[in-house]
């Protein structure tokens, strides 16, 4: 038996994550006129379509025009994301729409495009798929599927960022030294103060550098504001926190300096689109990912 998965017909996507730990499964996404973005978070993967056989590794992307059936295996253990979804994700905005489309990730002749994840560009991607997973549990409604609509258009916008960088420059100018410099400033001050402070304006203060400047780095390198980067980096740590059954919420929400603990549940739910104690309920019972079953 082979498994498939079929786009939600209401929000014009699917999305999920899919482990093998058996050689002889195999599993297939047969369905037409979707887009499909494969990423391995562990193993590695074989990808066969149209003829083709194509190795992922750790943090590979696969990009893959409309109208391809394919199917994953692997002779080892690996854990992959994948969402899949129709034109009507990226119809909305037009001028995404045509950046999309004229991108190369999807090749109208190769039908395909592989780009590699940087350790940098992870949280975020993180991010945005657990907000597409959680997406699939709620409701059907008109703020979810424009929800959905952002999210995979933020993907792409990032993953096109990422693809455009890889291209070999043939110049290195002072201001590429200067990003360094400055991202590296500020992701290390992050470390040290974001549970006491998430003002932008601290840190712009810290490291001296104006506000304009911080977010514009963090827009081309990240593909998010200087703010939405910031309250990420937070939420992260938030939920390493949350994984610890000894400590109660309100704790959490003191040890983080919220003012108080609804401002706390509102800052989590409004970046995951769950609330404190269905993330901490989903951490103690986690449910297995999807397992191949052996095709016949």
């Amino acid at each position: 038996m082979i498994n498939s998965i079929v786009v939600d017909d209401f929000l014009g996507f699917s999305a999920g994550t899919i482990s093998n730990h058996d050689f002889a499964s195999k599993f297939s996404m047969e369905q037409n006129d979707v887009y499909k973005v494969l990423r391995v978070e562990s193993g590695l993967v074989k990808i066969t379509f149209n003829g083709l056989n194509i190795l992922l590794k750790k943090n590979q992307c696969l990009f893959i025009n409309r109208n391809v059936s394919l199917i994953i295996s692997s002779m080892d253990d690996f854990q992959l994301s994948f969402v899949q979804f129709k034109d009507s994700c990226i119809d909305k905005n037009y001028d995404i729409n045509m950046m999309i489309k004229s991108s190369k990730l999807f090749d109208s002749e190769k039908m395909f495009n592989k780009i590699s994840l940087k350790e940098k560009h992870t949280l975020i991607i993180n991010h945005y798929l657990e907000l597409l997973f959680n997406l699939q549990l709620n409701e059907r409604t008109s703020f979810n599927h424009l929800l959905t609509q952002n999210t995979i258009q933020q993907i792409l916008l990032l993953s096109i960022s990422i693809f455009n960088s890889s291209i070999p420059k043939c110049n290195h100018t002072k201001s590429e030294t200067f990003a360094e410099k400055i991202l590296k400033l500020f992701n290390e001050s992050i470390v040290d103060n974001v549970k006491n402070n998430r003002s932008v304006k601290y840190y712009c203060d810290k490291i001296g550098v104006e506000y304009s400047v911080l977010n514009k780095l963090c827009l081309s390198t990240y593909g998010v504001s200087v703010k939405n980067y910031l309250d990420l980096k937070c939420l992260h740590q938030i939920k390493y926190k949350l994984e610890s059954i000894t400590l109660s919420i309100k704790e959490i929400s003191n040890y983080f300096n919220f003012s108080d603990i609804s401002n706390f549940l509102r800052f989590f739910k409004r970046l995951t689109q769950m609330t404190v104690s269905q993330y901490r309920e989903k951490i103690l019972n986690r449910k297995p990912s999807i397992i191949f079953n052996s095709s016949n």
